[in-house]
């Protein structure tokens, strides 16, 4: 499944809960991370769109600077999804398959950006809201401040994606317990109840 929202919705948070519940959390922020390590075309590319100021003192990319870079322009965000969004949406695709074969039964991809190219990886996509001054307090709370949380707020938006697949809401903006009672009705909603829960979720108190 696939597990999407607007920045600050609080989609590790659903993540969690469903990791604890059994399922495999697949992060698409960490794969492209990998795909931006030094060597790969998509980091030769980014160095030669956004130059060598992009880099910090031991020749890796400094996600902070380009962060900061792309989301103060459409443009350039649209130039970097263009690099790197291709070779996430692969890796990603070899990683799930890889835990088809294994027998997984539950696996989701947490990600901020979904378009039609990764409808073949997933059979359910979980959308995570939450309002947006609660979003807002969340990222600067995080560490970010205040122009740069509204900055990736405003430049950041999650598609509508429509396809004949199943698709759930789960809201994220009332408190940490009634997120974990809608996660855990969507995964009865899913079928996924014999999976044996594999830790208790520290947070549930």
């Amino acid at each position: 499944m696939a597990v999407t929202g607007k920045i600050g919705s609080g989609k590790s948070t659903v993540c969690r809960i469903m990791s604890a519940l059994g399922a495999v959390h697949l992060d698409a922020d960490r794969v492209a991370r990998d795909v931006l390590q030094p060597g790969t075309e998509p980091f030769q590319r980014v160095v030669d769109r956004f130059g060598d100021e992009m880099l910090d003192c031991s020749g890796q990319i400094d996600r902070k600077a380009l962060a900061k870079r792309v989301f103060e322009d459409e443009k350039a965000l649209e130039e970097l999804n263009r690099i790197t969004h291709p070779e996430i949406v692969h890796k990603t695709g070899l990683e799930l398959r890889a835990l088809a074969r294994k027998g997984t039964r539950a696996a989701l991809v947490e990600a901020a950006l979904l378009g039609r190219g990764e409808t073949q990886f997933w059979d359910a996509l979980v959308l995570v809201t939450a309002p947006r001054e609660v979003r807002l307090k969340r990222l600067i709370q995080s560490g970010m401040s205040r122009e740069d949380a509204l900055n990736r707020m405003e430049a950041q938006s999650v598609r509508d994606v429509r396809f004949p697949k199943p698709y759930y809401e789960v809201n994220n903006g009332d408190g940490l317990e009634r997120t974990r009672q809608q996660v855990e009705r969507l995964w009865r909603d899913l079928g996924l109840n014999d999976i044996v829960e594999k830790e208790t979720w520290i947070e549930r108190g």
